[in-house]
């Protein structure tokens, strides 16, 4: 009796033929297909396998469904990495050769070096990125707003109204045209952020304009520029308790 029940095996003298060897063979294939020692067929491995030496899949890739993949050591992907839901790296790393795309959360513990990271427009969620280095040898793209702790901001905000809120939460500058009298309130600062506002006077001038959140330099606030169509530029740095104003400039046009 064979080692493989399924196998058919012969007594003496018997006649061997094409189709039983046939049979066999392709008997073998399969099982040993399911420990991956060849790769010629797609594979289930059901329980959980422990390949010592790694294993290389060509061709179809891997797909890998609930139970997911626990990978020790470094591993290197050629190609495309998609539809991940969640991918952590533990400390042995990954080097992955190739455009990479994760749904979820991407955790990672060590160094993450790579070529170009593109940063949708939708922007980049708090946690995405933990603490740690990350060395590019290539291009950061961003298409969006980029943030340090949220002080350092690549959009700016514009608005008009006579007086109104000046928020630095989703901007580090604002750009405000006054169409009547009225206060400005500076909010939505994070300690340390450095913000800038312009404020503009419409076509009719005359604005009067009062500050709420500002501390000035000298205690005083700066007299405003009321000629139409003309602005002012101020500076504020925030401690986490105030904003601590400078007048950048005056009367500039109100162009730009």
């Amino acid at each position: 009796m064979g080692l493989i029940a399924s196998l058919k095996t012969w007594v003496d003298n018997e006649i061997l033929t094409a189709a039983d060897l046939n049979a066999n063979f392709s008997e073998l294939r399969t099982r040993l297909n399911s420990f991956a020692a060849f790769k010629d067929l797609a594979n289930t491995f059901t329980p959980a396998q422990t390949f010592q030496n790694g294993v290389v899949v060509t061709g179809g890739g891997v797909s890998v469904g609930g139970g997911g993949v626990s990978v020790t050591g470094n591993s290197t992907i050629t190609g495309t990495l998609g539809g991940l839901t969640g991918l952590t790296v533990a400390s042995g790393g990954a080097a992955i050769v190739g455009p990479t795309s994760v749904t979820g959360n991407l955790s990672v513990t060590g160094t993450v070096t790579g070529g170009t990271i593109t940063v949708p427009a939708a922007g980049v969620q708090p946690g995405a990125f933990p603490s740690g280095n990350y060395n590019m040898d290539g291009t950061l793209t961003v298409n969006a707003m980029i943030a340090d702790n949220g002080q350092l901001r690549a959009a700016r905000i514009t608005q008009t109204g006579a007086g109104g809120t000046v928020s630095f939460a989703t901007a580090n500058h604002v750009r405000h045209t006054m169409t009547g009298n009225g206060t400005l309130t500076l909010s939505g600062g994070v300690a340390g952020g450095i913000y800038t506002v312009e404020v503009l006077q419409d076509g009719t001038g005359g604005r009067t304009v009062a500050w709420s959140g500002a501390t000035w330099s000298g205690g005083v606030a700066p007299a405003a520029t009321t000629a139409a169509n003309r602005k002012d530029v101020y500076t504020f740095y925030f401690d986490g308790t105030a904003y601590l104003g400078v007048l950048f400039g005056q009367n500039f046009a109100s162009t730009g």
